[in-house]
């Protein structure tokens, strides 16, 4: 046993779904009544459908019914064609057919809760609007990609440089990659360079950059200890692709996070770690290669805790959890038909929860589809432009550790229909550069609008946020001549 149960608390989701099922009359309506409404949404304003989705756990639960099959992004449950068997999953979009006609953003965008208070007054300012035109509409030349750009892809200095001498972001930032590494646009147009000049259909692979600085070795094992001997510390970033493919950058870690003298909660026969001290535990791992490669995600949120979602993960322990019922989760068990540790218990990750003293409850087999996930940072149709890989298991050699692996794929170079390649920077490199870089504060003009140093604010610089402007608008035939 490991000790007696401890004084419940409420974890903060767990605190926002029970305020919504005892204070909101609205969730507390009988759920026939609000799938009648929901299906009223569907037939006559699926814009407010798909924002009701987005309120609380009980409606995208509700979302999931067959009332809405029709318009669920559909993901193959078995690559054997013969079962035309296929599972709904809850929280992805619907399909591109379904989508409400105007954009969601528009709506999305009214919601100033989790803005601070410089950007609140910002987007409830009268000039909001003409502010947005300039940034957004306005266009500029850039003299090294040839093409006139929206005036938010150039610093504020390079919006003062004469149009001759002027670069865009893409070419003035760079990329960082940890503490000791960054990666400028040169770099990576060399190496595509080399693979557009090899006119081979072979898929390669360019080594870029690596860092082998001590930092990105486990400190808890020794330097050529069983449990990392062979692991891949060193940070790599390589350039893949073929002559005739997309050819993308990615950035790859493999890291191992100490569990030792972690602050677990004892609940009966289980120990089990909560969100909010395995967060903690993570933000002291990523302030190495982690918050380069990883950014958070507005408003704070850390990328590694989407490999823990409770609907198919039962490794954290969600104090006050037993005051819901059970439809707070959003995919009973006997739905899961993918790889869970809901279902297998031999998938949990140990060093997060064991049920009882001396059991080894953790499978020993290599990384599998429990504790995977990828994200999606930019798309275009069903093209992924920008993404993070992450995957999460016990250390192999045992011991209280976690091993996370971290792949960052960026879009360096599209291949047009026709064959065509324009050589500009990516807007999913843009999205990827260090804010720094190319001074992002000291742009007075975007502040509030793009920007902000308030930690916990959507905008906060620092946060991988959503760029301001569209794919198509990035680089546009040039109005007037260019400069000589």
């Amino acid at each position: 046993m490991f000790g007696d149960t401890a004084a419940e608390k409420m974890d903060p989701l767990i605190l926002a779904a029970h305020h919504n099922l005892t204070a909101s009359r609205l969730c507390r309506l009988p759920e026939e009544l609000l799938l009648e409404i929901m299906c009223l949404l569907f037939d006559s304003d699926r814009s407010s459908l798909q924002c009701l989705r987005r309120t609380c756990r009980l409606f995208l639960r509700l979302y999931h019914s067959p009332e809405f099959s029709s318009c669920h992004d559909v993901q193959d449950r078995d690559r054997d064609d013969s079962l035309s068997i296929k599972t709904f999953v809850p929280w992805y979009g619907p399909e591109p057919q379904c989508r409400p006609q105007e954009p969601l953003d528009v709506y999305l965008e009214r919601d100033l809760e989790q803005y601070c208070q410089d950007c609140r007054l910002a987007r409830t300012d009268p000039t909001w609007s003409v502010r947005i035109a300039s940034l957004t509409e306005e266009v500029m030349h850039c003299s090294g990609c040839g093409y006139d750009h929206p005036r938010i892809l150039f610093s504020a200095r390079q919006r003062k440089t004469p149009a001759q001498k002027r670069i865009c972001i893409g070419r003035e930032g760079s990329m960082r990659i940890c503490e000791h590494k960054f990666i400028e646009w040169h770099d990576v147009s060399k190496m595509v360079s080399s693979i557009e000049r090899s006119k081979s259909d072979r898929f390669v692979e360019i080594r870029l950059h690596g860092c082998n600085h001590v930092s990105h070795h486990p400190r808890h094992h020794e330097w050529r200890s069983p449990e990392t001997l062979n692991q891949p510390f060193c940070l790599r970033a390589v350039v893949t692709g073929s002559e005739k493919t997309w050819i993308d950058l990615r950035v790859k870690w493999h890291g191992h996070m100490d569990m030792s003298n972690f602050p677990y909660s004892y609940t009966g026969d289980a120990r089990a770690a909560t969100p909010t001290a395995l967060c903690a535990r993570l933000r002291e791992f990523r302030k190495w290669a982690p918050r380069y490669i990883a950014p958070e995600l507005p408003p704070g949120v850390l990328p590694e805790m989407n490999l823990l979602d409770p609907n198919c993960c039962a490794c954290l322990h969600y104090e006050g959890a037993g005051r819901l019922p059970p439809g707070w989760v959003l995919t009973p068990v006997h739905e899961l038909y993918w790889l869970a540790c809901r279902t297998d218990p031999r998938h949990r990750l140990q060093p997060l929860r064991q049920e009882q003293t001396g059991q080894e409850n953790v499978s020993k087999k290599p990384l599998t589809s429990a504790h995977m996930t990828s994200l999606r940072y930019l798309s275009s149709g069903n093209r992924v432009l920008s993404k993070l890989e992450l995957g999460i298991e016990g250390c192999q050699g045992g011991g209280q550790c976690l091993q996370i692996q971290y792949e960052r794929h960026i879009l360096l170079e599209a291949l047009e229909s026709d064959g065509h390649r324009d050589g500009c920077p990516t807007l999913a490199w843009c999205q990827a550069l260090d804010p720094d870089s190319y001074n992002l504060t000291d742009d007075a003009e975007s502040f509030g609008v793009v920007w902000c140093k308030q930690v916990g604010c959507r905008n906060y610089y620092r946060y991988l946020r959503k760029p301001a402007v569209g794919l198509k608008s990035v680089n546009q035939e040039c109005r007037k001549a260019c400069p000589s």
